[in-house]
């Protein structure tokens, strides 16, 4: 339960900084650190994709 609450503190900060800043690196960053305290959501993204992919992107 503590990590779907900070899963759940991060998307919300990550709406906040979007709206207020409209940074893309914050927003980027916030969502990968939201994905990666979120294994329901983490899965997905690495049935799609192998793994180290994405870093070649």
């Amino acid at each position: 339960m503590r990590a779907h609450f900070f899963s759940s503190f991060l998307w919300i900060s990550l709406t906040v900084a979007s709206l207020n800043e409209q940074s893309t690196f914050k927003t980027s960053l916030s969502r990968g650190l939201s994905t990666a305290f979120n294994p329901a959501a983490f899965k997905p993204f690495f049935s799609k994709r192998r793994p180290f992919t994405f870093t070649m992107e």
